[in-house]
């Protein structure tokens, strides 16, 4: 059972670990108002944020036709690696995501759905 003494206790280091919550996220802000990256006006019931720097216009961006094809062709890539996953019914799962991430000579996990498959095979045999 709790006495007074100790409710009191708990009450203000709730209140304390609350007012440092707060003094914490005002020093964000203010790092933010000194680099000059945002404005921050409070307003009654919900503060906004407001971006100094308008977003450039899209009609200005430049993008390189050149930049657009190799993107568009690593991004197929991506996609064909992903289709060979769910297509996969030989390598390690495991394996096969590794070398996704470009980590070559993985060793099977002995735990996905292909290593389990081919444990039970090699054990009939």
């Amino acid at each position: 059972m709790h006495n007074i003494k100790d409710i009191k206790n708990d009450i203000e280091y709730f209140t304390e670990s609350i007012k440092k919550r707060f003094v914490d996220l005002d020093i964000e802000k203010i790092k933010l108002l000194e680099l000059k990256l945002i404005d921050y006006v409070k307003q009654n019931s919900k503060p906004k944020i407001y971006f100094l720097e308008n977003r450039i216009d899209a009609k200005k961006l430049y993008f390189s036709k050149q930049n657009l094809i190799e993107n568009k062709k690593r991004d197929l890539e991506k996609v064909d690696k992903i289709i060979n996953y769910y297509k996969n019914k030989d390598l390690c799962r495991s394996s096969f995501l590794l070398d996704y991430f470009n980590e070559k000579d993985a060793e099977k996990c002995g735990v996905c759905d292909i290593c389990l498959k081919q444990g039970k095979s090699e054990l009939s045999e």
